[in-house]
């Protein structure tokens, strides 16, 4: 099986790229969706999140994104460190 990417900047196109594969049946993977719902729901991707940022990471069971967001952007090494932990996670359920 073949994977291809789309990038792009904001709103060149992507989206409607990817909802005219959908159309033709050619799956598509959200990797930003994907990255949401698995930081919320993979228990090792929470742990790893929470010893890595502190346990400020998740209030009341539900990840603090604007906590993490300030942690990392505008943080070239913390931002490295966010996405080191993520983008295994986002491939291995791709």
């Amino acid at each position: 099986m073949h994977y291809y990417g789309l990038t792009g900047g904001i709103g060149s196109g992507k989206s409607h790229v990817a909802e005219l594969f959908a159309q033709r049946g050619i799956p598509i993977y959200i990797a930003d969706a994907a990255a949401r719902r698995l930081m919320q729901s993979d228990a090792a991707l929470r742990e790893a999140l929470v010893a890595a940022f502190g346990a400020q990471t998740y209030v009341g069971g539900e990840l603090n994104r604007p906590y993490l967001a300030e942690r990392v952007f505008g943080q070239p090494a913390e931002l490295a460190r966010l996405n080191a932990l993520v983008h295994p996670a986002v491939f291995r359920d791709g």
